[in-house]
């Protein structure tokens, strides 16, 4: 967010895991969560190729094709603890 520069790297992927904590009640909503843009500062900056330092930082995935098969995994352990979701019962 400093100087500007920006970094990008493409990978094929062929499985997600995402958080289905809190407010997620859907599939799409997990989704969401999981492309939102995040900000690392504090523990979590960015260490920029260009200013040679570490950085505050926005980072975001998006993905620009779907595989044929892709596969989700639902992230649902908080705590050591398992919770319900959508009526179907999660161990």
């Amino acid at each position: 967010m400093k100087c500007g520069g920006k970094s990008e790297r493409h990978e094929r992927m062929m499985d997600l895991t995402v958080e289905i904590e809190g407010d997620i009640a859907t599939l799409e909503e997990a989704l969401d969560k999981f492309t939102c843009t995040e900000v690392l500062d504090g523990e979590k900056k960015y260490k920029c190729s260009r200013c040679k330092s570490y950085e505050k930082a926005k980072k975001k995935l998006t993905l620009l094709e779907a595989p044929n098969v892709l596969t989700i995994a639902l992230k649902r352990f908080q705590s050591g603890n398992f919770f319900f979701r959508c009526g179907v019962k999660f161990m």
